[in-house]
Order: structure tokens, then C-alpha cells, then sequence
């Protein structure tokens, strides 16, 4: 279902019965966020994008309306975008992970995109953090988790996060699909750049990495750009945990770090070979259904380029 331009009337008069998909561009309040919630709760799929396009389209936003969306309790799957819900909005604080974490704990996949939240003078800090990955499920099996900026200008936001992420992270035993965006935090060029230390990140990369992961996608955007605490060290640690991994499914961004190009340029050779490890498993997975002198042929195809 997509919803464009929505009314309260229709909001209020919402009868959802199953599956959906939501693309909403709107004034929300905390009192639409409730109509809305109410109308979808009894879903075991939630995949809803409320993204928006102007900061100054959520300002009437709580912490309030986090507590109606902890009330969804989907059984399988949650999927929830907020793009620029917290972006300059001082009206959510870290109390809105507290509310947002009690939908998570039935779910086998959950993709959460927080991205464009935090900025100076927000009031999100590493106890928000911390709170959001304490409620993930043990049984979870894909995690996307789009935190783009969220360390962005925001010196209540440290390495201690990224300390916590690992220590909760080590639990999902359960989970094959890990994709993290942690771009462009502390990437302003003044001090918060130095909150974030070469230890805390590769706690984190070695808690990511001794788990059974099939897919790992890993975007550090801006960490270890010119000013920071974080160096090529950890461009070395990161390339000696990529060189004993089976991850088949690998994609990890390092833009602006200023490390060894050649380490870079390994980290990147690494991740398109794994790359083309999986289109090539793809296409074997495909070919099953072929007739048999077809199969032997697009084969030898296959092995000749590896």
C-alpha cells in the first residue's frame, strides 16, 4: 500500500489486514504516529518508510510517538525508515530508543534506518546507543541498521558506542546478515572527531567478525579521516580479520580515511573478489534448473574465470 498525501480521516480510517508497504511525505505528530501504529499492530510483517525529505517537517515529534511504534509486534519482520526524523529535532532523546527497542524482541529481520539523525546540541547520546542494540533479539537473523550521522557533530555520542555495539553484537549467534552504516561520525573536523579511538572500533570489527556471518556490509565513511584518533592501525586490523574470513557476501567503504593506499586498495580488491564469488554462486544456484549439456557448458564457463 503506498499512501501519498494522506488525511487524518484516512489515517484514522486505516484498515490493514496484511503485508505492507508504506511511502508517506507528511507533517507527522505524535497523535499520526499513533493513529498509524494503531492500524498496522496486528501485522507479523511491518515494512513502513515515513522517510522525509526537510528537518522541519518532524518538529512536532517526540520521544511520545517512539512509544506507539514500541507497541507494533511483528513476529518476523520490521522494517522502519525515519530518514531526518531526528535531525536537528531536540524533542527526541535517547528515551526514544528505550520505547522503540520493545518492538524488536519477536523479530527474525529487522532494517532500521535512523539516517540524518543527531547533530549538534542534540540530546541522543551513547545511552541511546547502547539501549538500541540491548534490545536486539537473540534469534535475529538479518540486521540492517542505517546510523548515518548519527555521531555527526554530537560529542555525547564516544567510542564507548562502538564498545557496546560489540558487546551486543557478540549474542546474535543466530545472525548471517549484518549490514552497518556508520558514516560520518565525528566527521565535522573539530573535537568530536577525537571521541572515537583505533580500541573502541576494533573491539567492535573483532566482536563483528567472530560471528558465523554469510553477508557483512560495513560503511565507516569519515572515521579515520585527517584530524581523527582513528589511523591506518585500524585499517591493518580491519585488513587482517578480511584475509581470514569466509564472508561471501563483503562490502566495506573506508571514503576519506587517510591511511596506506595500499591497504585501501587491498581492502577493495578483497571485497570485488568476494563479490564475484557470489555472482558466481548465484549463477550456479541458477543454472540447476537447466538441461544437463546446458549446465556442463555455462560451467566451464563459470570455472574458467576463477
Amino acid at each position: 500500500m503506498n499512501l501519498y498525501n494522506v488525511d487524518d480521516e484516512r489515517l484514522t480510517n486505516l484498515n490493514i489486514t496484511s503485508h505492507v508497504i508504506m511511502n508517506i511525505e507528511y507533517f507527522w505528530t505524535d497523535e499520526r504516529v499513533r493513529r498509524l501504529c494503531e492500524a498496522i499492530q496486528n501485522l507479523d510483517d511491518i515494512q513502513i518508510n515515513l522517510d522525509l525529505f526537510q528537518p522541519r517537517s518532524c518538529t512536532q515529534i517526540t520521544d511520545q510517538c517512539f512509544q506507539y511504534f514500541g507497541n507494533l509486534m511483528p513476529t518476523n519482520l520490521l522494517e522502519l525508515s525515519l530518514n531526518n526524523w531526528g535531525n536537528q529535532n531536540y524533542n527526541i532523546s535517547d528515551i526514544a530508543f528505550i520505547h522503540l527497542g520493545k518492538a524488536f524482541k519477536n523479530l527474525k529481520i529487522l532494517r532500521l534506518n535512523l539516517q540524518q539523525w543527531g547533530h549538534k546540541g542534540c540530546k541522543i547520546s551513547n545511552i541511546g546507543v547502547v539501549q538500541l542494540f540491548k534490545s536486539l533479539p537473540q534469534q535475529i537473523q538479518e540486521l540492517e541498521l542505517n546510523l548515518n550521522k548519527l555521531g555527526y557533530r554530537n560529542q555525547n555520542i564516544t567510542g564507548h558506542s562502538f564498545v557496546a555495539m560489540g558487546d551486543f553484537i557478540e549474542n546474535l549467534q543466530n545472525l548471517k546478515n549484518l549490514t552497518l552504516n556508520l558514516a560520518d561520525w565525528g566527521n565535522d573536523y573539530n573535537r568530536s572527531l577525537e571521541l572515537f579511538l583505533n580500541e573502541d572500533l576494533q573491539y567492535l570489527i573483532e566482536k563483528i567478525f567472530n560471528l558465523d556471518l554469510e553477508k557483512l556490509h560495513l560503511d565507516l565513511t569519515g572515521l579515520g579521516m585527517n584530524g581523527s584518533k582513528i589511523t591506518e592501525e585500524s585499517a591493518f586490523f580491519l585488513l587482517q580479520h578480511l584475509q581470514q574470513t569466509d564472508i561471501y557476501d563483503l562490502n566495506i567503504i573506508l571514503q576519506g580515511w587517510i591511511c596506506n593506499v595500499e591497504v585501501k586498495n587491498q581492502i577493495l580488491k578483497m571485497t570485488k573478489e568476494k563479490q564475484q564469488q557470489k555472482k558466481y554462486m548465484y549463477q550456479l544456484l541458477a543454472i540447476k534448473s537447466l538441461d544437463v549439456s546446458t549446465q556442463d557448458r555455462i560451467l566451464e564457463e563459470i570455472f574458467a574465470k576463477l
